[in-house]
Order: C-alpha cells, then sequence, then structure tokens
C-alpha cells in the first residue's frame, strides 16, 4: 500500500527559484523532460536550474523551459567540490532531486528550500536484476516514478519526453541523413548501454540490422568508439552491408 502524499504548501504567488537535479545518465536525463515541462507550466516566472554533469548538458541547453543548466565539470565531482557548490543551491525556493543518490544528497544537505525526492526503489530493482525467483513487486515505469516526485505538489507531468534543438541542428540531421540514404526511409539504431543488464543481445542486434535491410530501409548505428569494439560482429556486419552507416562519438 502506497503512503499518503503529505502536500507542500506553494508560496504566494509560485515558486520563485526551482533547481532540478539529475546528474546522469543519458536515459535518464531525458526522462526527467516530463517533470521539468510541468513545473514551467505550473510555475511561468520561475527561474529554473537544472544540474546535470557536463557530458549530458547539450541534451538540455536549448530547451524554453529551462533558464539555465549548471554544469558539473568532469574535474569538480569530489566530496568536497560538492560541498562548495551547495552554496549555489541556497537561494532556491525548491529543490526537486531525480536523482536520489549521494551526490544530490549531499548537494541538498542543510538547504532551506524544500526537497522532493525521487523514491529510489533500489532494493526492488536488484531484486529484479539479481533475484528475481524472489518475485518482486513490479516497478513502475522510470516517467511514473519521475512523475510521482510532484504529488507533492498536486501536478502531473503527462507525455512522453521531448527534446529541444537549435533549429540549425534539425537542418544537418536532415542533411546528414540525406547523404547516409539518399531517398530512403531511415532508422536510428542505439546498441551500447553504460550496463550490461540494460544491453540487448549482440546477435538480436545483428538479425534486425539484416531485417531492415531486407526491407529496404537505411540503418544508422550511433554508438561511442567502446561500445562499438564491444560488438565486433555487428560492427562487421554493418561495415559490409548497403545502406547502413555507424556514427561513432565519444561522451
Amino acid at each position: 500500500m502506497s503512503r499518503p502524499v503529505r502536500r507542500l504548501v506553494v508560496p504566494e504567488g509560485g515558486f520563485r527559484r526551482i533547481a532540478v537535479l539529475r546528474l546522469s545518465s543519458l536515459g535518464d536525463v531525458i526522462l526527467t523532460l516530463p517533470v521539468v515541462h510541468a513545473l514551467r507550466r505550473a510555475f511561468p516566472q520561475a527561474r529554473l536550474d537544472y544540474w546535470v554533469k557536463e557530458e549530458y548538458a547539450a541534451v538540455l541547453e536549448h530547451d524554453p523551459a529551462i533558464t539555465h543548466v549548471r554544469r558539473l565539470e568532469r574535474g569538480a565531482r569530489r566530496l568536497e567540490d560538492l560541498v562548495s557548490m551547495s552554496a549555489e543551491l541556497e537561494d532556491c525556493d525548491l529543490i526537486v532531486d531525480l536523482h536520489g543518490n549521494s551526490r544530490t544528497r549531499l548537494l541538498t544537505l542543510r538547504q532551506s528550500a524544500p526537497v522532493l525526492r525521487v523514491a529510489s526503489r533500489r532494493v526492488q530493482r536488484m531484486r529484479w536484476v539479481h533475484a528475481r525467483w524472489t518475485r518482486p513487486q513490479p516497478l513502475p515505469h522510470t516517467l511514473e516514478r519521475y512523475a510521482q516526485t510532484l504529488a507533492a505538489l498536486g501536478l502531473d507531468a503527462p507525455g512522453d519526453p521531448r527534446v529541444s534543438i537549435r533549429a540549425e541542428a534539425n537542418v544537418w540531421a536532415s542533411e546528414a541523413l540525406e547523404a547516409l540514404a539518399p531517398g530512403q526511409a531511415c532508422v536510428a539504431l542505439a546498441p551500447g548501454a553504460m550496463h550490461a543488464t540494460k544491453r540487448w543481445p549482440e546477435e538480436r542486434w545483428c538479425d534486425l540490422e539484416s531485417r531492415l535491410a531486407a526491407l529496404g530501409v537505411g540503418r544508422v548505428i550511433l554508438s561511442t568508439p567502446a561500445e562499438r569494439r564491444a560488438l565486433p560482429r555487428l560492427a562487421a556486419q554493418v561495415e559490409h552491408a548497403a545502406g547502413a552507416h555507424w556514427y561513432t562519438e565519444s561522451l
């Protein structure tokens, strides 16, 4: 049985400065966007700062709902750095922690603003990965879990994530796809994942790529160099396939 939600009193005129914390990783950062957009709709005059590791900041920097993206540089993530950075949150009147790890807990420690923190469900997740025989309860979708963080405000965060990009980037992507697969429908495949439990087996990717090729669909495979090295069979298949191209980018 879920616990009753304790409602948070919204100040007269609404919140004026909101911080959203989700430091990593790329997929999770994108999945927080419905929450960001719900906060913007509810508090259109607020300054909304999003805290994220610098390698994932590009996906946020053109979102009109976000006032400022606070990048955590690679060389400034030690405990003492986080303690120093936490002073920047002192002017906030609402903090939404969608990460709930040790770093974000340290950033929010001793802040006077109310903190809405996502439920971690860490034990349930570990049971699904390592102890399915214990029959854990089904976990809510990540979008739902993030949206539940706003229940104390009486807000919902419906819809799918939508990433905002510059018009120039959209033109570049269209031209690049046309150059890679002229006149073809094109599908992007992203076979990599940071954690092994999130990786689809390589043979399934090979089969999918072959099926798309048989349908005459162009394929663009997106990965980091390390992910490509970890998928040698797929890489070899794509290298010799018509209408397929592998694009790598370091993160």
